[in-house]
């Protein structure tokens, strides 16, 4: 399946054009997921594009190489997003967006999960929050592609995660609530 990957450079989604923008590209991209590479790097813009119905959101400080994989992956039929911004939605307004905040996953996470995962799974967890490919965390943890593989699939299971962002998501709630 192939992308269309849409620049918007340093403008943001109370742009109305860059709205009227991707809602036109949705249309005319006859069922091709849509990438979007900005310069910001906000929870709230991530959040619209996903609303918007944007399968990757990269931002301009994405090393090349992590945003060839995410157009790898939105072209798989994944979805990417930045994990750094993600301890923001701990302050995203749930009236104010476009996005409820059920939809990326329990408000609170359980902090005895953290305590469910082995030494290795902590590792590949941590390299999940940082937005690492597999064969990035496959490189830097000095493990074949295929166990990283495994090891995301155990991490998820545990934390009762579907992807690998609400996955980050509730390691970043955990830590917040053990830290307190």
């Amino acid at each position: 399946m192939s992308v269309v990957v849409f620049n918007i450079g340093g403008r943001d989604f109370a742009d109305d054009r860059v709205v009227s923008a991707i809602r036109e590209l949705k249309e005319s991209a006859g069922g091709r997921n849509l990438v979007v590479i900005s310069e910001v790097e906000e929870a709230g813009a991530i959040l619209k594009s996903l609303a918007l119905g944007v399968h990757g959101y990269v931002t301009t400080r994405t090393p090349l190489s992590v945003a060839l994989q995410a157009i790898r992956l939105v072209a798989a039929g994944g979805t990417f997003i930045p994990t750094a911004p993600l301890a923001e939605l701990t302050h995203w307004p749930a009236a104010g967006g476009d996005l409820p905040a059920a939809a990326l996953g329990p408000a609170h996470a359980d902090p005895e999960t953290v305590g469910q995962l082995t030494p290795r799974q902590h590792a590949v967890l941590k390299c999940l929050r940082e937005g690492k490919s597999n064969k990035i965390i496959a490189y830097e943890l000095g493990m074949c592609e295929s166990t990283v593989k495994v090891h995301v699939r155990n991490v998820l299971r545990k934390l009762g995660a579907s992807n690998r962002t609400q996955a980050a998501y509730l390691a970043f709630e955990q830590e917040r609530l053990i830290i307190g």
